[in-house]
């Protein structure tokens, strides 16, 4: 009850910091419209998602919705995986701790310079460090919630498995053996991802920069979650959550289903067509394939359709929606590669055409034979 008290208490306030972007925003775009464009609207969206980014950490790291590899779990007996859930939760506690005193030293140390940024709205430098030590904070006793949970014997939710990458680094041949290694080694440890990588990149900074490099660290989350360009993903998950309560998909399905006709195996191509529409429209993966599990699956199995077929069509429906434009996952690798938005848009395009037509020629071969 603990858990579920303070993670609401976090979720509201995030909630609440994401409306206040989509205010902004349509207030921004009326202001537009009219002729008097309001040029402190985005930057108190940025300030907004930051709010929003930081109070919705301990959302994400809640038991069972961590991102890691849970492989060593899986085959340890059960005392001795409980006792792993119990020191991976630990040690993402440690590094939260230990992250949150960092950023909280860096905000003590603008606050006494009084830095500012450059901007309409004149926002201390402080209060963006001062919201990372929060989040982090509340992350930190997330996990010690969870840690406490696992001590008390409750029954685990079963966490998902992402696929494992690498972390590369331009410096020092030796840095990134080092790095590595080490991020390996706390993936087989089922550390969450995002703990290993910020162990990793603490590391990181401390042999190639030295401790002079952690007010650098800070400035950069700072930086980033109050990136203009990623104002948009909220946008993106407002305009799926209104295709869903509205009705659309439904109507997409059978405006679509006349539209292809009738012939053997149409529901396969139904599928990976309304998932490539559903993919210029959310831009969501996740979304799309739970929209599709609700409106296409079901009508595929009460027609006798092969049930791995149907799965292997949405999924793969539904992985077009990172590529075709508009894509939350193109916003966020073109903030990180640092190149533009619109370009990474347009180099989706034809890229997810070509693998529509061809999962349609492979379902026409596969009916056929």
């Amino acid at each position: 009850r603990l858990n579920d008290t303070f993670l609401q208490i976090t979720l509201t306030v995030s909630i609440a910091a994401v409306s206040a972007i989509i205010l902004f925003t349509f207030a921004e775009l009326v202001a537009r419209s009219a002729g008097a464009p309001l040029y402190w609207s985005a930057d108190l969206s940025a300030i907004a998602l930051c709010v929003a980014l930081t109070s919705g950490l301990p959302y994400v790291t809640r038991s069972g919705a961590q991102i890691a590899v849970t492989l060593s779990q899986e085959l340890a007996p059960p005392p001795v995986a409980r006792v792993l859930q119990v020191l991976v939760e630990a040690v993402s506690c440690v590094v939260c701790a230990m992250i949150c005193v960092l950023c909280f030293s860096v905000a003590l140390q603008q606050f006494k310079t009084g830095v500012s940024t450059v901007a309409v709205v004149n926002t201390p430098r402080w209060v963006l460090s001062g919201l990372l030590a929060y989040g982090f904070a509340a992350s930190g006793v997330m996990h010690l919630l969870n840690a406490l949970d696992h001590i008390a014997r409750r029954p685990p939710e079963t966490p998902t498995t992402p696929c494992c990458r690498s972390l590369t680094m331009d410096p020092m041949m030796m840095t990134v053996a080092i790095m590595s290694i080490g991020l390996l080694t706390l993936f087989a440890l089922s550390v969450p991802v995002y703990v290993s990588f910020l162990l990793c990149n603490l590391a990181a900074v401390f042999l190639l920069m030295g401790p002079n490099g952690f007010g650098m660290f800070v400035n950069s989350l700072a930086s980033t979650s109050t990136s203009s360009t990623l104002l948009a993903l909220p946008a993106f998950i407002l305009m799926g959550e209104i295709l869903y309560r509205g009705n659309a998909i439904g109507t997409l399905v059978s405006a679509t289903d006349r539209l292809i006709g009738g012939f053997r195996g149409r529901h396969y191509v139904l599928g990976i067509t309304v998932s490539t529409i559903l993919a210029t429209l959310s831009g969501s993966a996740m979304g799309s394939a739970a929209m599709l599990s609700r409106s296409v699956y079901p009508e595929m199995r009460k027609r006798g359709y092969d049930q791995n077929m149907s799965i292997g069509v949405l999924i793969g429906g539904a992985c077009l929606a990172p590529i075709i434009p508009p894509s939350a996952l193109a916003v966020i690798i073109a903030i990180l590669a640092q190149v533009s938005v619109r370009d990474m848009f347009l180099a989706g395009i034809v890229p997810g055409l070509l693998i529509f037509v061809m999962i349609v020629c492979y379902i026409m071969l596969r009916v056929k034979m």
